[in-house]
């Protein structure tokens, strides 16, 4: 799969340290790596990456990039908890960071079936979503199909309509850009199997 391909060209880069900018690592390239890496379930190489390259990164952005991955990481092995501690400890002064953490606390709060404050998140980022012009259209489209698949997952979870999860399945499964597509896919086949 490409994926993999994609992974071990990473980790060519890395052990050459192509990946230096400016004296440090992208925060971007940082966070992608690590997500790339937890997509193909290389969970004992993202943990050291996180701790070995955490001081490669800018200093400005170091901490806050640092708790991201690392919240992300503990949402990867099921560790709801300590991630949802991670993610308040980040200091949002990022754009894209603060969606993203959004988008995390949110699949955070479902795994942990906390519907009161999954509910008041989702009303609180679909606000965010509505009144932020600072994203450019690709990146909002991203984020608002994410939320729009959510929801109707989340709505389907009470509902457990088997013929509309199938052909939201199958319309998620299209080109449509969706942030974390797969952990949605992978929700949506876990409700129909109940």
């Amino acid at each position: 799969m490409f994926q993999k391909e994609k992974f071990e060209l990473y980790k060519e880069e890395n052990e050459l340290k192509l990946y230096i900018v400016n004296g440090y690592m992208s925060p971007v390239y940082y966070k992608n790596l690590m997500i790339l890496a937890l997509s193909l379930n290389e969970y004992n190489w993202v943990k050291e990456f996180i701790l070995n390259y955490k001081n490669e990164l800018p200093e400005d952005t170091r901490e806050n990039i640092y708790m991201y991955c690392m919240a992300l990481y503990e949402f990867s092995m099921k560790e709801f908890e300590s991630s949802l501690e991670l993610l308040s400890k980040i200091k949002y002064d990022e754009l894209y960071l603060k969606y993203d953490s959004k988008v995390l606390q949110l699949m955070i709060y479902y795994e942990l079936k906390s519907e009161e404050p999954m509910i008041s998140s989702m009303e609180a980022f679909r606000h965010f979503l509505s009144n932020n012009k600072l994203l450019p259209d690709n990146k909002k489209d991203s984020y608002t199909n994410f939320y729009k698949f959510f929801n109707k997952i989340v709505n389907f979870n009470i509902k457990k309509d088997k013929i509309e999860l199938e052909n939201l399945k199958m319309k998620i499964s299209g080109n449509i850009t969706v942030l974390n597509k797969y952990w949605i896919i992978e929700k949506i086949d876990e409700i129909i199997s109940k």
